[in-house]
């Protein structure tokens, strides 16, 4: 088990910040800020020289994310963020069938898809919650209704009769940090003869992923969040399968078996999944994801997942104490790093967060908590603190029942 005191000591805005945004931004450690600041150091002393090596550190790094989702090196493409994979996986599946997402999905997981001219439905979320199957009340509603009528309350029964479609689902939703049983997911995809697109940004680094069990087709991931590796690189998965089967929609320079070549006559792409990286790599930005993978493998997913898991039950205990009620699934299956706390005028309590060095986010009418290996309970105690003295004043404030805060 990792000494988790020493390792948030790596992390140098831990020692100024309570910092509870994660699913914000993830702060990055000495180690991946120093693998992004080597690339520029060697290109400042020594030019294009290193290039032999700086393509073998890609290599690493593409190796690093397989093994950290279980997929095969071949199937990985760095992205500049999960926006930039949906798009070619919109561009990829044309022609595929309808989209059947949720209510509650970060606008990557649409915007994508709609502005390709995909017909996107839209299952409710109940509570916060995304069924997978239909529950008794709603056992006697089929087909698929659009998103100006009454929604499914199901993905089996956005489904409804159709025998080819795409499923376009986050593994943790961003705001209420619902986790979805993804393998489950999978299997109803592959039943109904569905494309099944995950992303993974608020999932990945945080809790297991293993897109071959859950049966993905193509995943998509930012290394801004939970991976800790700052902005500007982010991956895709896609099935080898696929590879074969779909014409690639994008193609560069680099995409082709041999760009060293320069041959400005010959399309021969590469097979693998780096047919996507089309030109010049942003390599500091990959370096640094890699190696912020690699620390992750390190440290074990599965005792990560342990840390955030119990770091959570103490913010739900403190909660609690404090009567301040929270819109997250409580169900342990379901739960995440994320913990939407409800409380009226959540923008302006952030805020006055912000100012006592507090770092949390406004979402959905509440704010929104996210815990990661590095915190700990002393943070928690803080923000509970604060939050307290300021829900306390408050409801002694004059307007208070409006959501006013003194």
């Amino acid at each position: 088990m990792p000494a988790w005191s020493k390792v948030r000591n790596s992390y140098p805005a831990l020692k100024e910040y309570t910092y509870l945004d994660t699913a914000g931004t993830g702060v990055v450690s000495v180690s991946t800020a120093r693998a992004a600041r080597k690339f520029y150091e060697q290109v400042s002393n020594h030019g294009n020289v290193k290039l032999k090596a700086w393509l073998e550190r890609v290599g690493e790094a593409r190796r690093q994310i397989a093994l950290l989702i279980g997929a095969k090196p071949e199937e990985v493409a760095f992205v500049a963020n999960t926006s930039h994979g949906m798009n070619i996986a919109a561009l990829m599946l044309k022609g595929q069938g309808e989209v059947l997402t949720n209510e509650s999905e970060f606008p990557t997981s649409t915007v994508p898809w709609l502005h390709q001219g995909y017909k996107v439905h839209f299952v409710r979320a109940t509570r916060g919650v995304i069924q997978l199957e239909s529950t008794a009340g709603a056992a006697g509603r089929a087909g698929c209704k659009s998103a100006s009528t009454a929604r499914p309350l199901s993905i089996r029964e956005a489904m409804g009769r159709r025998k080819r479609g795409i499923i376009v689902h986050s593994y943790v939703q961003f705001a209420t940090g619902f986790r979805q049983d993804m393998a489950a997911l999978g299997r109803l995809a592959r039943r109904h003869g569905h494309h099944f697109v995950a992303n993974i940004t608020q999932g990945c680094g945080a809790f297991p992923v293993d897109v071959k069990e859950w049966g993905a087709d193509i995943a998509c991931c930012s290394g801004i969040k939970w991976m800790c590796a700052g902005e500007g690189a982010g991956f895709m998965y896609i099935r080898r399968g696929l590879l074969k089967k779909f014409k690639a929609p994008l193609a560069g320079w680099f995409s082709v078996k041999d760009p060293m070549r320069i041959d400005n006559r010959t399309v021969r792409l590469k097979t693998e999944a780096a047919r996507f990286e089309l030109g010049g790599l942003p390599m500091p930005s990959i370096f640094a994801l890699g190696c912020a993978a690699e620390q992750t493998r390190r440290l074990g997913v599965g005792n990560i997942a342990g840390r955030i898991r119990g770091l959570t039950d103490y913010l739900l205990e403190r909660l609690e104490e404090i009567d301040v009620p929270v819109a997250s699934s409580k169900a342990p299956e379901h739960r995440s790093g994320i913990v939407l706390v409800r409380l009226p005028g959540a923008g302006a309590l952030v805020e006055k967060l912000r100012k006592r060095k507090v770092r949390v986010s406004a979402r959905s009418a509440g704010i929104r908590v996210s815990l990661h290996f590095y915190n700990n309970r002393d943070d928690i105690d803080a923000f509970i603190n604060h939050l307290g003295r300021l829900v306390s004043s408050g409801k002694r404030c004059p307007g208070a029942g409006r959501g006013a805060l003194a």
